[in-house]
């Protein structure tokens, strides 16, 4: 700050110059200046900071440049308490004492010592309310993008890789007069995060070329009080040609919430007119845990 802009700042009581004590200990918090008594005691305690403009034994080197915030004044004595500076301040050096109002726009230091965190977002009010709506709007918009990592921690569900275990879900009676559901089984026991569900994997199994009706519902809870969370149908025409595992899969549009700790279950109903036992033979969910509400 050059003298001549100083010196007018003085005279709008928002800056004042002043050399610190010649018998002051040096310190780094406790600063002496007796060119400040008469102010009032606790004049400069709220909203004013100190500046080092010149450190007289060792110019161009710490703390000369820092500002650090006043917490208490002493009139007596002229004796300020600041928060620490890196190095000692010491006798004859130069300050300047600072209104906040002439620090708010801030420094090219690693922390601003000026404190904006009461400072409420307006799109028109001041540079510094202004930033700070701004900063809670790039806030916003980011969120959903930063916090939803879409990383795939969760699995199809099936007892083995090539599905020839017991199957999750099996349809014992498929009769042409079945349209009854299973029981729930359980697909996973407890969800170890916040998950979504996105897709559902159902695979048919039967003997030959058959025509039928499936019903398939996903739910959560307990055993015996399961909550119906997905449900959707399908009319699928099976060619038994192809083997004994047909499988099928159903994106779910918008996923479906999990909390994590809840268990998933799932379970189905078939309608076979031949009645020769076209089936779910086993279902599986593919989730996505990671994802913002």
């Amino acid at each position: 700050m050059s003298k001549g802009l100083t010196d007018a700042l003085l005279y709008r009581n928002v800056a004042y110059r002043g050399t610190t004590d010649s018998g002051m200990g040096a310190s780094t918090t406790n600063i002496d200046c007796a060119d400040f008594i008469g102010f009032g005691d606790d004049y400069f305690n709220t909203g004013w900071y100190m500046q080092i403009i010149h450190n007289n034994n060792s110019v161009g080197n710490a703390p000369e440049g820092e500002v650090r915030d006043i917490t208490d004044f002493d009139d007596g004595t002229g004796e300020f308490i600041v928060d620490a500076f890196t190095t000692n301040v010491e006798a004859a050096d130069e300050i300047i004492i600072l209104h906040e109002s002439l620090v708010a726009i801030g420094r090219n230091d690693g922390n601003n010592v000026f404190d904006s965190s009461n400072v409420s977002g307006n799109a028109d009010g001041s540079a510094l309310e202004r930033l700070e709506q701004l900063a809670v709007d790039v806030a916003a918009v980011d969120a959903p993008v930063s916090t939803a990592s879409a990383t795939t921690t969760g699995t199809i569900v099936e007892d083995s890789a090539a599905g020839t275990g017991t199957p999750d879900i099996t349809q014992v009676d498929t009769s042409a007069s079945d349209n009854t559901f299973g029981s729930w089984v359980e697909l996973d026991a407890s969800a170890s995060a916040d998950s979504w569900i996105c897709a559902i994997t159902v695979n048919i199994g039967g003997a030959q070329a058959n025509d039928c009706n499936i019903v398939v519902e996903i739910g959560t809870g307990t055993a015996t009080s399961e909550a119906t969370k997905i449900r959707f149908s399908f009319r699928f025409e099976y060619d038994g040609s192809v083997g004994s595992k047909m499988p099928i899969v159903y994106p779910v549009i918008v996923p479906i919430k999990v909390a994590s700790g809840t268990r998933i279950a799932a379970r189905a109903s078939a309608s076979d007119p031949t009645g020769v036992g076209v089936m779910p033979t086993f279902i599986g969910i593919q989730y996505y845990q990671g994802l913002e509400t």
